[in-house]
């Protein structure tokens, strides 16, 4: 089977990664807000990610390093640049895998 070919990803699907990451890293999805003070970056920073406007590069690391992925991927997440279809759908699988462990992990912590 032949992958599709590398696409941008919509603001939507930038959105759900970055909730994914966030709930990944810190246990549950940060508001816009909240994921600006984790980052050490401004509310309109974060809030021009989510829209896929371009980022200085520093504030673009910055994020990066908060929810440890590389600025390169981050850049793909953003709209920034195409994201291979197979990428895509490790990440998907990924989340979609650790997902019922945070639930079970939380449950149990309860």
């Amino acid at each position: 089977m032949e992958s599709e070919k590398p696409r941008r990803l919509s603001a939507a699907e930038t959105r759900r990664l970055i909730d994914d990451y966030t709930l990944y890293r810190f246990g549950h999805v940060l508001s816009a807000h909240d994921f600006a003070k984790q980052a050490g970056v401004s509310n309109q920073t974060i809030d021009d990610l989510l829209a896929q406007k371009p980022l200085p590069e520093a504030e673009l690391n910055r994020i990066a390093r908060s929810i440890d992925v590389s600025p390169e991927l981050l850049k793909e997440i953003a709209g920034h640049g195409e994201i291979g279809s197979d990428l895509l759908h490790s990440l998907e699988q990924f989340f979609k895998a650790v997902k019922p462990q945070r639930a079970a992990k939380h449950a149990r912590a309860a």
